[in-house]
């Protein structure tokens, strides 16, 4: 079952650029994968009553749409065939009819009392999945030949404030991109605005914590990057190109 929704940009949604951030696209995502998973169920409710809950693993994130304050747009998402432990759902957004964005994910089913994973064959519901997004969504961060982790140089340090928390009592995964866009000169700085985002999720990090992100730019128009906790364990990985 595939599910399309209206939403309209708004003023907390862009940047001083007056371009959408990937963080305001990917938190309609978020709304529309709640919402399709309420017509299909269980619900994030229901699964959150048994202590449980989709953890963003993974995302490839496209965008095209240049929107802006004011604009309309539609967002679709459905299930992708699962297996394993890794949960897919793919993500398209319409701009009068026309697609302008589209995203690849994989989410984990954590089990907060079991303190475990969750496969799928343990899962009572595949949320009436259809056939996988035609894109290609990487399990990590591959650098160029050229580049090494020894090149990265420090960009920021990030602490983990009440704001950026959810209920899951960690960073939510959209203030992620906003870490690390901000981190891009060319995005918080010069005004342009990500085109493609990848972002491999790690370790979480929770209330307080302080995380250390460091990064390199590579061939003019992207940014791999990746941030680490306090005790050196990696928390993210990123690459992000710019247009």
């Amino acid at each position: 079952m595939v599910l399309f929704e209206p939403f309209r940009v708004m003023p907390h949604d862009v940047d001083a650029a007056g371009h959408m951030k990937i963080s305001a696209l990917m938190r309609y995502m978020e709304e529309i994968a709640y919402r399709h998973m309420n017509k299909n169920g269980p619900t994030a409710e229901a699964l959150r009553a048994e202590g449980r809950a989709f953890v963003l693993s993974r995302i490839m994130l496209v965008d095209e749409s240049a929107l802006v304050h004011g604009d309309e747009f539609e967002v679709g998402t459905w299930a992708e065939p699962s297996a394993g432990a890794a949960f897919g759902r793919a993500f398209v957004v319409k701009v009068g009819g026309i697609e302008a964005a589209r995203a690849k994910t994989v989410w984990t089913l954590y089990d907060f009392g079991e303190h475990k994973i969750v496969r799928v064959r343990d899962f009572p519901s595949d949320y009436n999945a259809e056939a996988p997004i035609d894109m290609e969504l990487p399990r990590r961060v591959s650098l160029p030949a050229s580049v090494a982790y020894d090149d990265f140089s420090h960009l920021c340090d990030k602490r983990v404030e009440y704001a950026d928390v959810d209920e899951n009592r960690h960073m939510n995964n959209t203030v992620y991109a906003d870490m690390f866009c901000g981190c891009v000169p060319e995005i918080s700085r010069d005004g342009r605005r990500a085109a493609t985002v990848f972002i491999n999720y790690s370790h979480e990090c929770a209330l307080g914590e302080v995380i250390a992100v460091d990064g390199i730019e590579v061939a003019g128009d992207a940014w791999y990057m990746r941030s680490r906790k306090a005790d050196g364990a990696l928390n993210a990985e990123a690459r992000i190109t710019y247009r």
